[in-house]
């Protein structure tokens, strides 16, 4: 019996956006050339159809994190965050350190090309990593 995944499609869809082609798409996330196919024309034929492309609700463990008693501090942590990074750009700029900024702004570029084919799990240790 087939089970749809959204979770996937919405993977595919969000790289297929961004005009990234099968194989590229393909290789990033792991998922068969042919199931990205499949999604590929698909959504092709919806935009020339001009249809919007609709995903199925998330699974009940994904809005279980969202109904959180702390998702309401979700987006205040990372807006600290950006405020964090962008004083720890601003002090290596004044203190002249510009080969290590170089590695700090290639890892954060890195992990955010991660983040499509990452956890958010994953991604939050990954982003924690990063001395700041």
């Amino acid at each position: 019996m087939y089970t749809p995944n959204p979770e996937r499609n919405r993977v595919i869809y969000e790289l297929w956006e961004k005009n990234l082609t099968v194989d590229q798409i393909s290789s990033r996330t792991g998922i068969p050339r042919s199931t990205v196919g499949y999604y590929v024309r698909k959504f092709n034929k919806l935009a020339v159809e001009g249809k919007p492309i609709v995903f199925p609700r998330e699974r009940k463990i994904a809005s279980a994190r969202r109904d959180s008693p702390f998702s309401h501090f979700l987006p205040l942590m990372k807006e600290m965050a950006v405020r964090k990074v962008r004083a720890k750009i601003l002090l290596m700029l004044g203190d002249g350190r510009y080969q290590e900024l170089y590695y700090l702004l290639m890892d954060l570029k890195l992990i955010k090309e991660l983040d499509s084919i990452v956890t958010s799990e994953a991604f939050e240790k990954a982003f924690k990593s990063i001395e700041l």
